[in-house]
């Protein structure tokens, strides 16, 4: 059973609905839970495929354009992972040639 509402109440329920899996999903980046974003990416997909699955009754113009938002916002977010990614192997490789250097010293 999924921790948000249906899609018996409308759009509006849509909309929350995703706002909410939004908030968790900044959450896990901001906190870099990387599992816990699988997650709640899983969850979501499970959320879209119940949804379209009963899309029938929905204006198509709100559907396309909550469709084009959601794909916005994860775009953004796979830039950031790509950033975090980018400085933790940076870092990484850092730490290498701090090792290094130690090493050579001693």
């Amino acid at each position: 059973m999924s921790d948000y509402p249906e899609n018996t109440e409308g759009t509006q329920a849509i909309t929350a609905t995703l706002s909410a899996y939004l908030a968790e999903l900044e959450h896990c980046l901001r906190d870099e839970k990387w599992e816990l974003l699988s997650d709640v990416l899983d969850r979501r997909q499970g959320y879209f495929e119940n949804l379209f699955d009963r899309a029938e009754g929905l204006d198509s113009a709100w559907l396309n354009a909550m469709i084009k938002q959601v794909l916005l916002e994860d775009n953004a977010m796979v830039t950031r992972i790509t950033l975090q990614k980018d400085r933790v192997e940076q870092e990484r490789l850092t730490l290498m040639r701090s090792r290094q250097a130690v090493k050579a010293y001693l």
